[in-house]
């Protein structure tokens, strides 16, 4: 899952251990709402370094990347003890998560006003991107029907319970290897305060990753109906899921029209409304093409923390169920 999208801007792995940017991209600002809810361990946000687990020949090497770039202009990469000769993979692969917007977004924003509008006001929203398939589908599927701090707290849990941590540069990130979710009941899962359906997920997704079901390399190489088919095939896994996969895990131009951050932020752009049907989102956002990924995360950035991996429209009708009007204002 560490294939670049063919339209991204620039993002150069120029040397073992450097990567270069386009001036002006501020990634500790941009990747801020990763640390808004809460460090789950997995994928770490600590001031302006970046803490994430590669998979390099299906080995985990941990990484640190320094997001603000030194004197040259570049970010500085680091990997843990033993694994230096790893360094150059890391790198590319670090760049690999960096999604800019590319040449598709740049038409899209010269075309359409609102796009152009906030663009302009917002500057460059790069994507961090989350290729390894574990990471993502646990942030995904946490996050179904809950608040994204309690979905990173159950994440930390888990991490903390079956994962590893791996000291890197001036910090740690935990790695969780598939292979021991898979062997587990699901009950010891749920002790964790996941709801049993999200358990046996968390084991169901962990057991197609093992056998092949999704593997990542070819998952990268699939097109977006077959990783599509893959994911719903796997109970517990539906459409919502699915989109945030296939926008945050592969990069893919996919809007999750069912997220309730999505629905509010398309529906503040274009239609002054608090939030609009995902049937609407759709119809809303068909012009994206190729740009909607880089679209869809500029209009969440207009939401502040709220980021992406939102809630389902089953939580937000819950929401509004036992939230006043004041409440619900931002």
């Amino acid at each position: 899952m560490t294939a670049m999208p063919a339209d991204s801007g620039a993002v150069e792995a120029v040397a073992p251990g450097r990567i270069r940017l386009p001036a002006g991209i501020d990634l500790v600002t941009a990747f801020a709402g990763l640390a808004a809810h809460g460090d789950d361990g997995l994928v770490r946000l600590d001031g302006d370094r970046l803490y994430t687990i590669e998979r390099i020949e299906r080995a985990p090497v941990a990484v640190e990347t320094i997001l603000t770039p030194d004197a040259r202009g570049d970010l500085q990469v680091t990997v843990e003890t033993g694994a230096v000769d790893l360094l150059e993979i890391a790198t590319r692969a670090i760049a690999a998560r960096l999604h800019l917007p590319g040449a598709a977004f740049a038409a899209l924003a010269a075309d359409d006003p609102v796009i152009g509008r906030i663009a302009a006001a917002q500057g460059v929203r790069p994507t961090l991107l989350y290729p390894e398939p574990m990471v993502v589908m646990l942030r995904t599927i946490s996050a179904q029907l809950v608040n994204l701090a309690w979905a990173a707290t159950t994440r930390r849990r888990l991490a903390e319970a079956f994962g590893i941590r791996r000291p890197v540069g001036s910090g740690w990130v935990i790695d969780i290897d598939p292979a021991r979710i898979a062997a587990i009941d699901p009950d010891e899962i749920k002790t964790l305060q996941f709801t049993g359906a999200k358990a046996r997920a968390i084991v169901s997704v962990a057991r197609a990753i093992v056998d092949g079901r999704l593997d990542a390399a070819a998952m990268a190489a699939a097109d977006t109906p077959e990783i599509r088919s893959r994911l719903t095939a796997i109970s517990g896994i539906g459409d919502w899921t699915a989109d945030w996969v296939l926008a945050r895990g592969l990069g893919r131009p996919v809007v999750a029209t069912g997220d309730l951050g999505v629905r509010k932020a398309v529906a503040r752009a274009y239609h002054d409304a608090e939030i609009i049907p995902a049937a609407e989102v759709a119809r809303t956002t068909a012009h994206w093409g190729e740009a909607a990924l880089d679209a869809q995360t500029l209009l969440l950035s207009t939401l502040g923390a709220a980021g992406a991996e939102g809630a389902t429209p089953r939580l937000a009708r819950k929401r509004a169920a036992v939230t006043s009007p004041e409440e619900k204002r931002p």
